[in-house]
């Protein structure tokens, strides 16, 4: 909310968007776009996407219809896992038309896009991401403790307390990765819910992450299959070489 009430930002989760077809994905995104709306878009209608018919095509139409009836209304669509596109290209479930279309709507309309990924733009097919030739570029990397501490403490202000081995325990687990900061803290008001508690303990913060690791997040699984064999060892080696949650490992440990 702070570009003020003309920016309409559009949260598009590549990773959770289950798709049979382009058609299938095309819809769910324009469905995203009107209840982003909220009660503007609500007499809004969604395209149809008929046999035979265009469908990149049908939704830059519905896309400039929404811009034509608010002509005041910035559209920000947010990609999560932008590299995804590709596996879905590949696998024939929708056509590089799509991100032409992104690109024709970016540069012609009231449309910015933001992609955010784990992989290098470098490392993908470039063939597909030519629409991104003149974007800016921001690597957005690990916190610093004191933006750790924040992250963990500031949403729950006067809410929740942290013991002091609770915080160092998170920053040591996360090592001030943002998304993983955030998704232990969120297991955390979770049990805090369930339970009715405020305090947060080393023991309950072991607790989500014994849970965390049953179950893991498809982030968690997502990155770890895009690992290769030797990567995937060495973690594995150091899981097993370090004796307590202040312990390191160099590289001779490991080797050993």
């Amino acid at each position: 909310g702070r570009l003020g009430p003309d920016f309409v930002p559009v949260l598009i989760d590549m990773q959770s968007m289950a798709i049979g077809s382009e058609a299938d994905f095309l819809g769910k995104l324009a469905l995203e776009v009107k209840e982003a709306l909220g009660g503007a878009g609500r007499d809004l209608a969604l395209p149809e996407f008929r046999p035979g018919t265009n469908h990149a095509a049908t939704f830059q139409g519905f896309i400039e219809q929404v811009l034509h009836i608010h002509p005041d209304k910035k559209l920000i669509l947010l990609f999560d896992e932008y590299e995804l596109f590709e596996n879905k290209i590949d696998a024939g479930l929708m056509g590089e038309d799509v991100l032409h279309i992104l690109s024709s709507l970016m540069e012609n309309h009231s449309v910015f896009l933001i992609f955010t990924g784990s992989q290098h733009l470098e490392a993908r097919r470039q063939d597909y991401w030519r629409i991104l030739g003149k974007s800016l570029y921001r690597t957005i990397s690990y916190l610093q403790k004191d933006d750790t501490l924040r992250l963990i403490q500031q949403p729950v202000a006067g809410q929740v307390h942290f013991d002091q081995g609770a915080l160092a325990g998170i920053c040591r687990l996360t090592a001030g990765q943002p998304f993983y900061t955030q998704a232990v803290c969120q297991s955390l008001v979770d049990l805090l819910n369930d339970r009715r508690g405020r305090q947060v303990t080393l023991q309950r913060v072991e607790e989500v992450v014994t849970g965390m690791v049953e179950n893991p997040l498809p982030q968690m699984i997502f990155l770890w299959d895009t690992l290769e064999r030797d990567e995937k060892l060495v973690l594995a080696l150091l899981a097993e070489a370090l004796p307590d949650d202040s312990a390191g490992a160099t590289a001779a440990t490991l080797s050993k």
